[in-house]
């Protein structure tokens, strides 16, 4: 197995993860390779994973998407060859002592089902999005500043 990570500092969104509202998104194409029918399977595989740390490294929380993608949830025809991925997402609220991330891509390798020893799963357009949610006020007030300009009409 092997894994690419980025850590990345919340500090931007402090106010909005404290009081809780803090929203996140984690998405991307996860994917492999696979042989036409009569050659190697290839179950090589990719998993997204993002993990909450504490000021003090402690694990917060963590969410994955998922996975792993299979040539039918990539809608490869299975008497064709090639690279295929799928779309994968999930989202939450983040934890309201959170201060960093890790987005982690896992990639494990399949050595049963075929004689080669190289990994074909792959991992593309990654984003993980952390969106400060807008206070209850601020959408109270939007909410009633229109319907008073519905009122005027």
């Amino acid at each position: 197995m092997s894994a690419v990570w980025q850590a990345i500092d919340l500090g931007f969104a402090s106010k909005s993860i404290a009081a809780g509202t803090a929203e996140f998104s984690l998405e991307g194409y996860l994917g492999s390779f696979d042989e036409a029918e009569g050659g190697f399977p290839q179950d090589d595989l990719a998993t997204l994973s993002v993990t909450f740390l504490g000021q003090g490294g402690e694990t917060l929380g963590m969410a994955a998407v998922d996975g792993p993608v299979d040539p039918i949830d990539a809608g490869l025809d299975m008497s064709e060859q090639g690279n295929y991925s799928a779309f994968r997402h999930v989202s939450g609220i983040v934890p309201s002592d959170a201060t960093s991330a890790i987005v982690r891509i896992d990639f494990e390798i399949d050595t049963g089902t075929r004689p080669t020893s190289f990994n074909n799963a792959n991992a593309d357009l990654i984003e993980l999005r952390v969106v400060p949610a807008p206070s209850t006020a601020i959408l109270a007030a939007l909410t009633l500043s229109g319907l008073h300009s519905r009122r005027r009409r």
